[in-house]
């Protein structure tokens, strides 16, 4: 017998159970809505001609037209309150802060990632200053020293991360890099000749543990978090990362957030929530154990854990009745069906949220496969709409 069919023969044997998830998959069939129109929100192919938000591309990103109809649907596009912003603790490249800031609705966005928080935050600039002779220089290296300038040194990043593909290698020879940088702040001037109305802020920080954010502050929250191996998130972003390590260290983006980084202050007898691993979680995780897989159900089993410390962060900020969307994926993972968005609204539910949607837009792998007594199950992109009840 051939080694791959006593592989699969043994993963077979030793793992038959797919209960828990086919239960899982039933319990919320009902509930679930299909809503295909808002596939395209969903991606960030939408911003090329959106002024700011075409400033940077960033796979992970969804587009600004989910922003307004996240601002619409929950009734804050009248926000007006800056002690009450919306909040997307994954802020990526910016556009649930930018296009806030577009329509005069105060946000905050928190991001591991110093590189993607310093080109959010000069897309507030209010001027344009003037750009320095750069004589022959033919690479980021040469250019890089002669830039003081915020704006320029972010159109040095975004077009060092142009001549990348979006997994990171490199597309164009080092003599397209000053035509892309001179194109690229072309642009962000003629954005700029029409400044966003008001400044929203983007900070370094972690949303598995947002101590800067005081309870029950937040309005809502519209946000992202990493899907399930799914893609590697700093990879892409890497190549405008050492552009803006050359003028900005650790150091010195830890000095620069020092006054954000205070706890707030926090009721007493913050009621605390034991996370215990879901059966669908401990079922795709034995079928990865049985496959001699430990390392990626291990993966998964960690994943989950942050996303129930996530969730009771969001729950700890939103204020009562505040709105909640994520954005979520769900996986295989080496074959093993794993239903994130599903997984997440129990949780959701399991820390007092309602949920009030889980809005289907699109599968992520179209070919579906047998779960139990289900026919052609898939992954999917889905919306998770809630809402916190204090």
């Amino acid at each position: 017998m051939p080694q791959g069919s006593r592989r699969a023969r043994r993963f077979s044997q030793a793992h038959p159970q797919t209960s828990e998830r086919e239960a899982l998959e039933r319990r919320w069939f009902h509930r679930r809505v299909d809503r295909p129109d808002l596939a395209p929100g969903v991606t960030a192919q939408g911003t090329s001609g959106e002024p700011f938000h075409r400033w940077l591309r960033f796979r992970q990103g969804f587009s600004p037209s989910l922003v307004r109809e996240f601002l619409k649907a929950s009734g804050l596009e009248e926000l007006r309150d800056s002690s009450r912003p919306v909040l997307d603790p994954f802020s990526g490249s910016g556009t649930t802060v930018i296009e806030c800031a577009a329509r005069g609705v105060p946000a905050l966005g928190i991001e591991a990632l110093p590189a993607l928080n310093f080109l959010t935050a000069i897309r507030f600039s209010q001027t344009i200053p003037a750009l320095p002779h750069l004589a022959d220089s033919r690479n980021w290296k040469e250019i890089a020293p002669l830039l003081t300038e915020p704006l320029h040194q972010g159109a040095l990043m975004i077009a060092e991360g142009l001549r990348h593909s979006l997994d990171g290698k490199t597309k164009a020879g080092p003599n397209a890099l000053r035509h892309t940088f001179r194109e690229t702040l072309d642009m962000m001037t003629e954005d700029l000749q029409h400044p966003l109305p008001i400044e929203n802020r983007v900070i370094s920080g972690d949303a598995l543990n947002m101590r800067i954010i005081g309870d029950e502050t937040i309005s809502g929250i519209l946000t992202s978090p990493p899907y399930l191996s799914r893609y590697d998130y700093a990879r892409q972003v890497q190549p405008m990362t050492h552009v803006h390590d050359l003028w900005y260290s650790k150091t010195r983006i830890r000095n620069q957030d020092a006054d954000h980084q205070r706890s707030a202050p926090r009721r007493k007898n913050q009621p605390k929530h034991r996370q215990v691993d879901p059966p669908a979680v401990l079922e795709a995780c034995a079928a990865l154990d049985a496959d001699g897989l430990s390392d990626r159900s291990s993966m998964v089993r960690t994943y989950f854990t942050d996303l129930f410390q996530i969730l009771q962060e969001f729950q700890r900020v939103l204020c009562d009745g505040g709105v909640c969307w994520i954005v979520i994926g769900g996986a295989r993972v080496k074959g093993v069906y794993v239903p994130s968005d599903l997984i997440l609204v129990e949780f959701a539910e399991q820390l007092g949220f309602r949920v009030d949607g889980v809005l289907s837009v699109r599968r992520l792998i179209e070919s579906g496969r047998k779960l139990g007594g289900l026919q052609r199950v898939s992954p999917r992109e889905s919306i998770l709409v809630m809402t916190a009840v204090k």
